[in-house]
């Protein structure tokens, strides 16, 4: 029973492996650094997480010494 729980974690893991090498090489999912953002990024890009955002972090000048 134990060997078979062993077998299919490392068959998941070898799957996910190569199906992440094969999504890669294919294209399919941008890595070059000037690509444009997705679909996923343009959408959670609302003027709302902007709010969000500034007040949690606001601006806070940085005195030199």
């Amino acid at each position: 029973m134990f060997r078979g729980f062993v077998a299919g974690v490392l068959a998941t893991i070898v799957v996910a492996l190569i199906g992440g090498y094969i999504v890669l090489r294919s294209g399919l999912i941008p890595t070059n650094a000037d690509a444009k953002p997705g679909w996923l990024e343009t959408w959670g890009r609302t003027p709302r997480f902007k709010r969000r955002w500034l007040a949690r972090h606001p601006k806070v000048p940085i005195r030199s010494r």
